[in-house]
């Protein structure tokens, strides 16, 4: 059976500051074309998107809200960026109308992509990692400090699972799209590996832990969760 491709194994050719940091974790120098870019970047870039995306009050939305129409692939009409949010990967991420990305949560799409739809509200301090793809349906919520993961380290063959110090060829990985349908309901602290479906109406528990795909309208508990009742659907 072939292996799907790891994401992160292609934004290391293509990508200079994974490249940078595949060197130094091997004990390598990074290149002096890819020490420049990182240069101008950290020097220019990124205290620009530190003030936009740091300012507070209705004055920061708006300008944050300028710098998604830039360079977002979609943001929808009054739909909302809080202070604090980090975008990593804007051209492949799409914010439809009506939705709100509250405080410090991260949006990671350098590859692969993040879509939500319509009236979405995604909690603060929620981590949406879109390397494998996630699709957000409309009317769905994620909670407080969720996790939303289409890339993630596994249990692969006795690869090793010790976090990013480890090279990609030897890390157990798994990258696959991640759907949450209409109406569904990621409570605050539970976690959906990648693969996942959460059906329509769905309700994710407090801290649950989501490894299969989960029927609409069932409420799920617990780690590994379990369905324990039925939401009343309309």
């Amino acid at each position: 059976m072939k292996k799907k491709e790891n994401p992160i194994e292609n934004l290391i050719i293509t990508h200079h500051a994974y490249r940078s940091f595949d060197k130094y974790r091997r004990g390598d120098n990074p290149s002096s074309i890819d020490l420049l870019r990182l240069f101008i970047t950290g020097f220019l870039f990124e205290p620009l998107y530190c003030v936009i995306f740091n300012y507070p009050g209705s004055f920061g939305l708006l300008l944050r809200k300028v710098v998604c129409r830039i360079f977002m692939k979609n943001i929808g009409y009054r739909s909302l960026i809080d202070a604090g949010v980090k975008i990593s990967g804007f051209s492949n991420i799409s914010i439809d109308e009506y939705s709100w990305i509250d405080k410090n949560v991260d949006l990671l799409a350098d590859t692969g992509f993040i879509n939500i739809g319509k009236r979405v509200h995604i909690a603060p301090n929620a981590n949406l990692v879109g390397l494998g793809g996630i699709l957000i349906e409309d009317y769905a919520a994620v909670g407080r400090f969720a996790q939303v993961l289409s890339h993630s380290v596994v249990s692969e063959n006795g690869k090793l699972m010790s976090g990013p110090m480890i090279t990609e060829d030897i890390k157990g990985s798994k990258s696959e799209l991640v759907i949450l349908r209409k109406n569904s309901v990621v409570s605050s602290g539970a976690i959906i590996m990648p693969g996942v479906e959460i059906g329509e109406g769905a309700i994710i528990g407090p801290n649950s832990l989501i490894l299969s795909n989960v029927k609409p309208w069932n409420i799920m508990l617990g780690n590994p969760a379990r369905a324990v009742g039925l939401r009343e659907s309309f």
